[in-house]
């Protein structure tokens, strides 16, 4: 699968460390306006599954980023056509989405979808690129996926390293989303990993969306003795599952991984000591200048977001899918009449190798006939109720026999 190895494979030991660098900005603050781009639109098809307050940040900040782009002078001078369709967690309507965007020519297909595991072999078929904005093992086997989001493969090990550096929390209790299958996936990978890390999952239940309350799965966690909770959720049902064990005096070491916990964990009671890991450089981190003009950006296209307590790291996910398209356009010297093809864009977007999309993320490795290398993670910790990054940008990554 793609989550082992990759560039980190030549290390021997059970972390390697790197300093993220900034060189090779793949989006600068230059003046909006000055090559207004006139190339033909890049046309992408946006699959979104709409599950609750926290899918906010997917839809909004795409559109957001599209239009600062847009405004800069697009992708290697074409602008972007964003066309989005959601749908409330139904397979068949997933379906047909994806199967519209393949008939319609569509350059590429953006994945916040519940039910890609649905339609993902079509659009490889299909030859159409795929940029992530969702944790998901639907392309574990394919070249056709792009971007920061990871999987319970590289997140689960990344987490019990995390967690075992602070001690004192190796008994997790897992509670998972019920609208996303990915979410549910988390409880075996943490399962069969515990033994090597030393960890034991001594609990785990669902907590769905529409759930009044989860006061029940935290006295159960308690009872079986887990000093560590992992809510394996959307951020927004995460922070309900912390205010709610907080009620019963439940107070574990929060794990999280990107995309579950958001601005409004700040001042929640039982977040301080939350541990997360981050493939991307966190939301919150505004003294990197990339995540500087993201917010900035956000603030011009859309101030709700970075408003919003259900901010969060799905927002940067999609900014470095943009990130990723200016990146790869530069890269292959596209001008506004360059002929852009689903073909094309992913050839592109495959010649980058090894990137951090300008300095947004740990090096991610794309490779022709190969899933993307994506082990590496920052450390993110909540204390005195701030956001903070104990380790600063050094990423701990995994070895190849993970």
């Amino acid at each position: 699968m793609q989550f082992h190895g990759g560039w980190c494979a030549r290390f021997t030991s059970l972390l390697c460390v790197l300093t993220l660098s900034g060189a090779g900005l793949a989006f600068s603050a230059g003046s909006a306006g000055a090559a207004q781009p006139s190339g033909t639109p890049i046309k992408i098809g946006v699959l979104e599954t709409n599950a609750g307050p926290g899918d906010i940040n997917e839809g909004n900040a795409l559109d957001a980023t599209a239009k600062y782009i847009n405004a800069h002078g697009g992708v290697g001078g074409h602008p972007i056509q964003l066309t989005t369709d959601l749908e409330s967690n139904d397979v068949a309507v997933s379906v047909a989405n994806a199967q519209k965007f393949i008939s319609q020519g569509y350059d590429a297909i953006v994945d916040a979808d519940a039910n890609d595991s649905a339609w993902a072999s079509a659009v490889e078929a299909a030859g159409i690129p795929v940029l992530l904005s969702a944790d998901t093992l639907a392309f574990g086997s394919s070249d056709d996926a792009f971007g920061s989001p990871q999987t319970p493969t590289v997140t689960t090990p990344l987490e019990m390293i995390a967690i075992n550096k602070v001690g004192g929390a190796s008994k997790i209790a897992v509670m998972y989303c019920t609208e996303y299958s990915q979410c549910s996936q988390a409880v075996p990978y943490y399962t069969s990993l515990g033994k090597k890390y030393g960890d034991q999952v001594v609990y785990s239940a669902a907590a769905s969306q529409s759930a009044p309350n989860y006061l029940a799965q935290c006295l159960a966690a308690k009872a079986a003795g887990a000093n560590s909770l992992f809510p394996a959720a959307s951020s927004d049902v995460a922070v309900r599952v912390v205010e709610n064990c907080a009620k019963q005096g439940y107070t574990p070491h929060l794990l999280a991984g990107a995309g579950s916990y958001n601005k409004g964990f700040i001042g929640t009671p039982g977040t301080n000591g939350l541990i997360g890991t981050d493939h991307n450089v966190p939301f919150f981190d505004t003294s990197n200048p990339q995540i500087k003009i993201m917010t900035a950006a956000f603030n011009k296209y859309d101030p709700s977001l970075t408003k919003n307590n259900n901010y969060d790291d799905t927002a940067v996910w999609n900014w470095i899918n943009g990130a990723l398209l200016v990146q790869a356009a530069k890269a292959a010297h596209w001008t506004s009449k360059t002929r852009v093809t689903a073909a094309s864009l992913k050839t592109a977007l495959l010649a980058l190798g090894t990137t951090t999309a300008g300095g947004l993320m740990a090096p991610l490795t794309f490779a022709a006939g190969k899933p993307e290398a994506n082990n590496c993670a920052y450390t993110v910790e909540i204390k005195k109720n701030k956001f903070v990054l104990p380790y600063g940008l050094k990423a701990t990554c995994l070895p190849a026999s993970s």
